[in-house]
């Protein structure tokens, strides 16, 4: 299999799904769970998230100098943290 060399990269569509076949009949699970999440990931959000992500997004362009810094949030949630003091 030519999967770890060059010529992978210029095969055809079916080679290379005959290739992949090949090597899934032979993968032990770890490598069949790594592949599952790779194709997951790849897959388009779902339209209730996409459009949270958008809505953020537009809020973010709209006042971009209302954002904090990983430092300023870290400063301002930690000390609410504190004893005796309520979130």
């Amino acid at each position: 299999m030519e999967i770890n060399s060059i010529p992978f990269l210029f095969m055809d569509a079916s080679k290379l799904r005959r290739e992949l076949h090949e090597y899934i009949d032979q993968a032990d699970e770890r490598i069949i769970r790594l592949m599952h999440g790779m194709l997951k990931a790849d897959q388009e959000l779902p339209a209730d998230q996409k459009a949270l992500l958008d809505e953020r997004l537009k809020e973010y362009y709209s006042h971009p100098r209302e954002v904090l810094t990983l430092q300023e949030m870290q400063a301002k949630y930690s000390s609410k943290n504190e004893p005796g003091s309520s979130i």
